[in-house]
């Protein structure tokens, strides 16, 4: 099956300093993990006003395989600092009795003016 993750952060201004949102696996960024199921998104951006920024990257995983569970994080940056978000990719146990799955999850990461905000998210844990 595939999965989704998305990754939605507010940047308060940073001068010239662009910023960054990218995802990692465990302490791998995606894209050297040389795995052609992986695919991330070009940033997207949700809204825009003085300065400050709303914008959004997605990971999705085709196919996912015993090998893709574990941990992934989404990583903002700009000039005051580095904020994460962290989530958990596990695999249904067969004792499991909710019938529903989560294929998606929006992760919310901030970075306020002077300090970062907590990053938040709505699903901490995927099951598959």
């Amino acid at each position: 099956s595939q999965v989704n993750l998305t990754c939605q952060a507010f940047f308060g201004f940073a001068g010239e300093v662009s910023p960054l949102i990218y995802w990692m696996k465990g302490e791998k960024f995606i894209e050297d993990l040389d795995v052609e199921r992986f695919r991330e998104s070009d940033i997207k951006l949700i809204r825009e006003h003085l300065g400050e920024q709303e914008v959004s990257i997605t990971l999705t995983i085709d196919s996912v395989e015993e090998a893709d569970l574990g941990n992934y994080s989404c990583f903002v940056e700009n000039g005051n600092g580095r904020r994460q978000a962290n989530i958990q990719l596990t695999k249904r146990s067969r004792t499991h009795t909710h019938t529903h799955t989560h294929n998606s999850s929006l992760l919310r990461v901030g970075l306020e003016k002077i300090l970062p905000k907590k990053a938040e998210f709505s699903l901490k844990t995927i099951i598959i």
